[in-house]
């Protein structure tokens, strides 16, 4: 997993993705939009990446704050994030029992939203013993685009928590 935060957070500002361009920043002018629909297409992105993208295509969604000054990682660096993260997907997928990239986005739900930042959680169609119960994860615009605020990775499926915070959502279909 080191390998992994390393290189997410290494390539955040490269603005680097794979050669799959229907991956993560399919959404990148709806990213741009400063509103719960920018916040969304920034949830879904990060989601399709996890669950198609490369490292880098992760990277590209992730908060730029976070990348270390005057490092660019190796061709083997990348690969072998890019091995994590194949490692990552196959345990969701023994989990539940179904190709990650066949998990289907229903929509997401935000909360705490200010005008820039603010807080979405996406809806798969799986179970929630797959998808977990917490599943929040926290956004801010900067330069133009969101991204998932803060250094501290968390991913877009499989969290847990024991209680819940009841906020104001509004939730859209995908």
């Amino acid at each position: 997993m080191l390998a992994l935060a390393a290189i997410t957070a290494a390539t955040a500002s490269c603005g680097g993705s794979s050669s799959d361009s229907s991956v993560a920043i399919q959404n990148s002018s709806q990213q741009a939009d400063l509103s719960e629909d920018g916040i969304r297409a920034a949830a879904i992105a990060f989601a399709n990446a996890f669950f198609t993208g490369s490292v880098l295509d992760v990277a590209a969604v992730l908060d730029p704050s976070c990348a270390p000054e005057d490092w660019t990682p190796s061709s083997e660096e990348i690969a072998s994030a890019d091995a994590e993260l194949a490692r990552l997907r196959q345990g969701l997928e023994a989990r539940a029992g179904i190709d990650a990239a066949a998990i289907a986005i229903r929509g997401v739900v935000i909360r705490n939203f200010t005008g820039d930042a603010g807080e979405a959680e996406v809806q798969y169609s799986v179970p929630i013993e797959v998808t977990g119960n917490d599943n929040w994860i926290n956004y801010a615009f900067d330069a133009g685009q969101w991204h998932v605020a803060g250094c501290d990775i968390r991913w877009p499926i499989g969290g847990s928590s024991t209680s819940h915070a009841i906020d104001t959502t509004t939730t859209a279909s995908v």
